[in-house]
């Protein structure tokens, strides 16, 4: 789908669901209802989070005391982050560059800024892995969410309510909502574990998603459903106008070999084709492959093109080139599960991962309405309050000023292209 026609198509379903529930729900304060979100409260998740602060007080409280510690030190990284990354734009290798040369027109270091980009789907990120995302955001939103519920109910601090909302149709999260009263009357420690909690719970959950991204722990969760071993590569997508279109391979077949002059190669995972592609392939090549279910398809590779084909084929631009994209295959233990399930599942998997990571590290920089703002005010609270007042609000303004630095100049040297 053209991302142009993607986003006209969101925008007027926006408008129109906007425009139904502001009709029925006017004056209403739940469903909050405005142009850019729909916001949705209840009181009925709050006996869930007290049941889970219940349980183990002492660990909960040591748990998010490691927190304040660690939401320290991720928002001084996160503040040097940016700041290393912004004197980069400045002293950085002139391919970094989308006009070609660094601000400064000389590059004296061979690391490249990173791009900051806002999400935008279609825009910055490519419509395939939009709903990666999507349930990314949720899961991380949730987790960290209940998490500074878990801790404000710890500490005896009162929720008000929880939620779920949607901001512009697509990009759903969760909020807890505590007792503004309850929070002030609270100490200033019980304060910093409730707004270290979300971050440092993203945290947590990264790395819990990194181990099992990296060991078999990712093919034993799938264990019930699927054969933990895979048995062939799994075709996934197949892009149009390439060989493996042309020959007729289609998403969903399952190769088990392929045979290149005459020497026929087991393809039983990922890989082993991986080392097929890179070792063997080479354009004008004549290919069989042998699928799982019995058929054999012929194909002649191409010269690969100057792009990239996401979990697909790795070699370098010039060589041979079929235009797949595959998993390995995992066999489904019940006739109704879909083959390719197991790929998005990682999918999924790799995107909390990464999200988990950025929510955590962005909401507490010190930047007013994030956590790392609230954050950094109550840690001020032991300087004399004028002297505070001047400090905090010098200290957001510079970091503001270093976000939207970083956010502009990545505009201006690489554009807003799909960075996922």
């Amino acid at each position: 789908m053209d991302s142009l026609f993607f986003l006209t198509l969101l925008i007027v379903a926006w408008i129109f669901l906007v425009s139904a529930l502001s009709t029925r729900y006017l004056h209403s304060k739940n469903p909050q209802v405005s142009p850019l979100y729909i916001l949705f409260r209840t009181t009925r998740l709050n006996s869930l989070i007290d049941w889970i602060s219940s349980k183990g007080r002492f660990f909960w409280r040591l748990f998010f005391d490691v927190g304040i510690g660690f939401a320290f030190i991720l928002m001084i990284f996160g503040v040097l982050l940016f700041l290393v990354n912004l004197v980069l734009f400045f002293i950085g290798t002139p391919s970094a560059a989308g006009s070609g040369q660094s601000l400064t027109g000389n590059a004296t270091s061979s690391v490249q800024p990173v791009g900051i980009v806002p999400i935008i789907p279609g825009v910055t990120i490519s419509l395939d892995v939009l709903p990666y995302v999507i349930i990314a955001i949720l899961i991380s939103a949730v987790v960290h969410e209940f998490a500074h519920g878990i801790s404000a109910r710890v500490d005896g601090i009162e929720l008000k309510s929880t939620g779920i909302f949607s901001f512009f149709l697509i990009f759903l999260g969760a909020f807890v909502e505590p007792d503004e009263k309850s929070f002030e009357r609270a100490k200033d420690r019980s304060k910093l574990r409730v707004i270290a909690a979300g971050a440092f719970s993203n945290v947590v959950l990264a790395v819990v998603l990194f181990t099992v991204l990296i060991t078999p722990l990712y093919q034993l969760s799938m264990i019930g459903f699927y054969n933990p071993d895979p048995s062939g590569v799994l075709i996934i997508d197949v892009r149009e106008g390439t060989p493996a279109a042309r020959a007729g391979l289609r998403a969903d077949m399952v190769m088990v070999a392929i045979t290149a002059d005459n020497v026929t190669y087991p393809i039983r995972n990922k890989v082993q084709f991986i080392e097929f592609v890179q070792t063997v392939l080479v354009p004008n090549m004549k290919l069989k492959i042998s699928l799982l279910d019995g058929r054999n398809i012929t194909l002649i590779s191409d010269v690969r093109p100057d792009v990239t084909i996401p979990e697909g084929e790795d070699p370098k631009p010039g060589t041979g080139f079929m235009g797949i994209v595959t998993w390995d295959y995992y066999e489904p233990r019940l006739p109704f599960l879909p083959l390719s399930l197991p790929f998005h599942y990682y999918q999924v998997l790799v995107y909390s991962f990464l999200l988990s990571l950025i929510l955590a590290l962005m909401n507490l920089l010190p930047i007013p309405l994030l956590d790392g703002d609230k954050f950094l005010q109550i840690l001020l609270n032991r300087i004399e309050y004028a002297r505070r007042n001047n400090l905090h609000s010098t200290i957001r303004m510079a970091m503001l000023f270093l976000f939207l630095a970083n956010l502009v100049l990545s505009f201006l040297f690489f554009g807003w292209q799909p960075a996922i």
